[in-house]
C-alpha cells in the first residue's frame, strides 16, 4: 500500500472521528463527574490518535527525513504541532491514548482544533511533496511497513484489554 493511500485513509478515519466527538461535545450527553463528555466518541479518537502520533514519530518522519529541505521544514512543524498536543495531556499521552477522557471541554477543544490544523498541514503540504520526492515503489513499501506496525500495535493493545479484563483465574484450595 503507497504511503500516501494509507495517510489519506487514516486522515478521512480521523475526520469522521473528529467530527463525531465534535457533535457528541455539543449535543447534550451525559457527562462524568468531572463534567467531561461521556467517554463512547473520546476512546476511538483518542486510540487512533495515539496510534497514529507513534506512526508519525517513529516510521513517517524518520523514513520521509531527508528527502528535501522543504519535507524537513515541514517535518519540523508536524513534530512542533504534535508536542503541541502532547502538552495538552502533560506529556503523557503516548503512554495511556485513555487521557483524552480526563480532558476538560476547552481542552478537547484545543486538541480538536490542533488535529485539524495538523491533518490540513500534512495533506495540502507534505503528501504532494512526498509524491515527487520519494519513487513509487519506496512510497509503496513504506506504506505496507506502516500498515503491518498498525495491525501489531493494535493486536498488542487488544491483548493487553483483554487480559486487563479477565478476572483472576486463581483458584484456592478450601479444606
Amino acid at each position: 500500500m503507497d504511503i500516501l493511500y494509507f495517510l489519506k485513509s487514516e486522515f478521512e478515519e480521523f475526520k469522521s472521528l473528529i467530527q463525531t466527538a465534535d457533535l457528541e461535545a455539543k449535543s447534550s450527553q451525559p457527562t462524568t463527574s468531572k463534567g467531561t463528555p461521556t467517554p463512547d466518541a473520546r476512546s476511538p479518537l483518542g486510540l487512533a490518535l495515539r496510534l497514529y502520533m507513534i506512526l508519525e514519530r517513529d516510521y513517517i518522519y524518520p523514513e520521509i527525513k531527508g528527502l528535501s529541505p522543504t519535507i524537513d521544514s515541514l517535518i519540523t512543524q508536524g513534530q512542533k504541532r504534535l508536542q503541541e498536543i502532547e502538552s495538552l495531556f502533560g506529556g503523557a499521552f503516548l503512554g495511556q491514548g485513555e487521557a483524552i477522557l480526563s480532558l476538560d471541554e476547552n481542552t478537547f477543544h484545543k486538541l480538536l482544533l490542533f488535529l485539524k490544523e495538523h491533518i490540513s498541514l500534512e495533506e495540502q503540504l507534505l503528501m504532494p511533496k512526498i509524491r515527487l520526492q520519494m519513487r513509487t515503489e519506496d512510497r509503496e513499501d513504506l506504506g505496507q511497513v506502516l500498515v503491518d506496525v498498525k495491525d501489531e500495535i493494535l493486536a498488542a493493545s487488544a491483548h493487553k484489554r483483554a487480559v486487563l479484563k479477565k478476572p483472576d483465574a486463581t483458584v484456592t484450595a478450601h479444606e
